[in-house]
């Protein structure tokens, strides 16, 4: 399908426009469409979490991830006629836009990705929905070739687990009769009040006139039937945009629809991507280690590591429904097998520690901290890799971790929302793997785990260390005990030679086995080491 190529819309960046000067009216054209496309891509967000909250949908990892998700892949069915796709390319603007014109350090530490994830998070998913309409988009957005052939897949499971979360929730004919008027509807009822700032007003009549946040609730209302009525209100308030998980009410303020009406006017003004980017990462002090300290920093890791790529197994083998970056989910999953159920084990509670700070010296090693990240990978930046974990960890036990969560640098802002998470995410994978629960008896498939010989003497130290520890056999263990597997599972840790995947660490789909490195094991130990001499780490 062949997309409009004009160069504001293609790039999604801001460059100078075809054909010389612009008018005015084409400009004011321009700030209407920013505004319009970003509030209903914000609405759809919003709408996505109150979807999660009422009808308690299993999303594990980033709940943010999943709305953003929902909002995209709701704002592409709706088709190119009625100005979708012109939405979407202006909420992905917006999202590059917020990231250039953003005045203060980036939030690893927050529950969203970076904005600049966001936009391209957008533009991956935009690709995948239509390879060959929007490629030149992703291509002229800087998206690498290889991220690009990723898209469809990762759009294809962000549509398909959507549509199978709320497959349960459909409405029935009866109701799907009565919500033909959204706005009078007795699932989601929208208000406007009025603006006490004569400039609000304006924005309020262009939301109202448009008919786009009706179309938007009734598509919502041909999804799921609500167990109780949900309001959509913008109004006067403080924040931007918000659920209200109490009161059922989603909140769009109009201060929000204003700063996007700054930051476009701002933007077509001067056409500029010179954004600042601070530096990014929160100071953690360092502590003295020893050789002991090496070694539960490369198990803790190397764990860690074994659950995530378990996860991917079940995800692909099981086929489950995952509507967040497949990463972040077997994070997630990680995670929550690693840390202990109650208090009282501190060597659980060390190796949880260990894996939360190697993505933290990952993070620092890799640049993070200056702000050399890399947001099209769709994967997250190991700094909130970090800071994720750590928040799960703190969310286990919230008052007995207080102490520590002071030290691991995480803000009362999102320390506050980790006893949620940690449920949420507990609560989402139990749900997730009901269906596959193990039967208790021998199921039809095993997971091997096998210590293949190593090159040098450094391999072989490390190769031993996991060996003899046992760690790798217990998680293996642990998943077995959750689940019975459709086909025989491998685990093998070894030297990785050039027909390897270049990761470290990897799950093979056909083969069906997870690949841990030995090179991954050497550089853990030369990452804690180097720690140990600059005392960087947690």
């Amino acid at each position: 399908m062949k997309r409009w190529l004009a160069c504001a819309c293609l790039a999604l960046l801001t460059c100078a426009p075809v054909g010389g000067q612009r008018n005015a009216a084409a400009e004011d054209r321009e700030v209407d469409d920013f505004i319009l496309g970003n509030t209903v891509f914000w609405l759809y967000h919003e709408m996505g979490h109150a979807l999660v909250r009422m009808l308690e949908l299993p999303v594990v990892g980033r709940e943010e991830d999943a709305v953003d998700g929902f909002g995209v892949v709701r704002m592409i069915a709706k088709g190119s006629g009625n100005g979708s796709d012109a939405a979407l390319l202006a909420a992905a603007r917006g999202w590059r836009l917020f990231n250039d014109m953003a005045d203060v350090e980036s939030v690893f530490w927050g529950v969203h990705s970076l904005d600049l994830q966001r936009y391209y998070a957008i533009v991956c998913l935009l690709v995948g929905s239509d390879p060959e309409g929007w490629r030149q988009l992703a291509v002229d957005a800087g998206v690498p070739e290889e991220r690009i052939d990723e898209c469809p897949g990762e759009y294809e499971l962000m549509r398909g687990g959507w549509e199978r979360l709320l497959a349960p929730h459909a409405p029935t004919a009866s109701a799907s009769a009565s919500n033909v008027r959204s706005g009078r509807s007795d699932g989601i009822r929208v208000t406007y009040d009025r603006p006490r700032r004569e400039g609000d007003r304006r924005l309020q009549t262009l939301i109202q006139d448009s008919g786009l946040v009706e179309a938007a609730v009734d598509d919502v209302l041909s999804l799921a039937e609500l167990p109780a009525v949900l309001r959509v209100r913008f109004g006067d308030c403080q924040q931007d945009g918000f659920f209200d998980p109490v009161a059922l009410e989603v909140r769009i303020c109009y201060s929000l629809l204003a700063m996007f009406r700054s930051f476009v006017r701002n933007d077509v003004a001067d056409r500029s991507e010179d954004g600042a980017r601070g530096e990014t990462a929160v100071f953690i002090p360092g502590l003295s280690f020893d050789e002991e300290t090496v070694a539960l920093f490369v198990l803790g890791n190397t764990v860690f590591a074994v659950y995530h790529e378990l996860a991917t197994a079940l995800i692909h083998d099981l086929d489950l429904p995952i509507v967040v970056g497949e990463s972040n989910a077997a994070d997630s999953f990680a995670a929550v097998l690693m840390i202990p159920e109650g208090p009282g084990e501190p060597l659980a509670d060390e190796l949880v520690i260990e894996a939360a700070n190697g993505w933290y010296l990952t993070g620092l090693a890799l640049g993070e901290k200056g702000g050399e990240v890399t947001a099209w990978s769709g994967d997250d930046v190991n700094l909130q890799r970090y800071y994720d974990v750590i928040c799960l960890f703190v969310g286990s036990d919230r008052r007995g971790l207080m102490t520590f969560e002071r030290k691991a640098g995480l803000p009362r802002d999102r320390a506050r929302w980790c006893g949620r998470d940690y449920e949420m995410a507990v609560l989402g994978w139990r749900e997730l793997l009901r269906p596959h629960a193990s039967s208790g008896a021998s199921g039809p498939g095993v997971i091997d785990v096998v210590h293949e010989e190593a090159s040098g003497e450094g391999n072989r130290n490390l190769r031993d260390l996991v060996r003899d520890s046992g760690v790798v056999e217990a998680a293996a263990d642990s998943v077995l005990s959750l689940v019975d597997l459709p086909r025989d599972l491998q685990v093998v840790i070894k030297d990785c030679e050039g027909g390897d995947s270049g990761d470290e660490t990897f799950f093979d789909v056909d083969g069906g086995r997870v690949v841990v490195c030995h090179r991954f094991l050497a550089r853990l130990e030369a990452l804690i080491r180097e720690d140990i001499s600059q005392g960087k780490g947690l």
